[in-house]
């Protein structure tokens, strides 16, 4: 499904990020309102935030953040907090304010998410996506009404290609609240 860059064309710099990762042997899939708007739910926002892991790359979180600044690119890490749910953060921005965070270490995260990321051209960016399951999954996790609400849109434009076994799967891990809301998305009681 084509996706447009917002205005800010945040997307474009999730594009030159991921070049950067990729040639690092990192791997990422965008997680935020352009993965959503990829699986059909356009929002007014196409912020460009990434899931990445840099397990197994030739780089660690301080090797990236320098060389996304060597880019010309601000380059901000915040470290989780213990009982956080994500290891790390870095905020990336470009001189003209596009920005992209990129979100590592989320704690029982599938060991396959990364496989099952969609690789596409959208408007000549080579972007990476979640797949539908994973990114209800995460939203569900996530929690905040903007998230339950992008969900809910993900799950009822691909409610007919969805993997229900997965998605159930994908939720029960994060426990609690996501799988609950997850039985609710897959028995139509939304």
């Amino acid at each position: 499904m084509p996706v447009s860059p917002s205005p800010s064309n945040s997307p474009k710099l999730l594009d030159e990020i991921g070049r950067l990762l990729d040639e690092a042997g990192a791997r990422w899939a965008a997680i935020g309102a352009l993965a959503v708007a990829f699986h059909g739910v356009v929002r007014a926002s196409l912020d460009a935030d990434a899931l990445i892991s840099l397990r197994g790359s030739d780089i660690d979180i301080d090797q990236l953040g320098d060389r996304l600044r060597k880019r010309g690119w601000k380059a901000k890490t915040r470290m989780g907090e213990p009982g956080d749910p994500l290891g790390f953060v870095i905020r990336v921005q470009d001189k003209d304010g596009n920005q992209v965070d990129l979100i590592g270490g989320i704690r029982k995260l599938d060991s396959d998410f990364f496989q099952r990321s969609k690789r596409t051209i959208v408007d000549g960016m080579k972007l990476r996506f979640a797949s539908p399951e994973d990114l209800i999954a995460l939203k569900l996790f996530a929690g905040g009404p903007r998230d339950i609400e992008d969900a809910q849109g993900v799950f009822q434009v691909q409610a007919k290609s969805l993997d229900p076994d997965l998605l159930r799967k994908l939720c029960k891990v994060f426990g609690g609240a996501t799988a609950k809301h997850c039985e609710r998305l897959l028995q139509n009681k939304v």
